[in-house]
């Protein structure tokens, strides 16, 4: 059965961040995952990080098309620079939610569940 992976990660800076995702997808491919990525969702609804604007219009259907994209998901890999993104976080906390393995990437290794204490 193949695993469906989903990449999270900040996409600020040069380019959107697109070539890490890239990067992540090329290198999940070859070991055996499906994977979405967002940059490639981005790319598919016309977004071009080199001229197009990120305004609220974009931002909020980006958010629902990720959350479905999400729901679909069995693996979760988090790029470098995730824990300073608002979008990856959320991202993070939505997997672990639904009980499904995140990942550190490019290390492949599990990001240990954390507890909460109220």
């Amino acid at each position: 059965m193949i695993k469906i992976a989903y990449i999270a990660g900040p996409m600020t800076g040069e380019l959107c961040n697109f070539p890490a995702f890239d990067e992540a997808r090329d290198t999940l491919t070859e070991i055996g995952y499906k994977v979405i990525s967002p940059a490639d969702l981005d790319r598919k609804a016309g977004f071009n990080p080199q001229s197009s604007t990120v305004d609220k219009k974009f931002l909020d259907q980006a958010m629902a098309r990720d959350l479905a994209a999400l729901q679909i998901a069995d693996s979760l890999f988090m790029l470098p620079g995730w824990r300073k993104s608002t979008g990856a976080t959320a991202e993070y906390h939505l997997a672990r939610w639904r009980h499904i393995p995140v990942f550190e990437y490019p290390s492949l290794k599990p990001i240990p569940k954390q507890r909460h204490t109220p």
